[in-house]
């Protein structure tokens, strides 16, 4: 059976972030320009201070831009975006599938809806058969 790539359509233009303490200016990223497709899967790499979490974070909403735009398309979707934190953030009295689900449940989605976006959720990063298991 094949899983359906679905997500969000996400458009940068000219995005810059600084950060300003009194006299003192640090940029964290500047004009920084991306398009990534609906499903297409991306990863953001560099070293340790490159403005990659700060990325992540103006995209994620928390954290606002100095300029340029940025353009999230996600229709369908109840959510436009996630972040996915550095640490472990999974519960580790909760199985997999559990924890796969947590988000879903917070939000009200129907018993029904929330199974099947897990199944498709554990099958395209191949967890199937260790739904029941823990984290550790």
């Amino acid at each position: 059976m094949a899983v359906e790539r679905r997500g969000a359509a996400i458009e940068i233009i000219g995005l810059r972030k600084e950060y300003s303490s009194g006299p003192d200016r640090v940029v964290a990223l500047d004009d920084i320009t991306l398009r990534i497709a609906p499903g297409e899967f991306v990863c953001i790499v560099g070293p340790s201070g490159c403005g990659k979490s700060t990325l992540l974070r103006i995209l994620a909403g928390l954290t606002a831009q100095t300029s340029g735009t940025i353009k999230v398309e996600a229709t369908g979707w109840a959510v436009e975006n996630a972040m996915v934190f550095q640490e472990s953030g999974l519960f580790p009295w909760m199985s997999v599938e559990a924890n796969v689900g947590f988000g879903l449940m917070t939000r009200g989605i129907p018993t029904d809806e929330a199974a099947a976006r897990v199944e498709a959720a554990l099958k395209l990063v191949g967890l199937t058969r260790f739904r029941r298991h823990y984290p550790h």
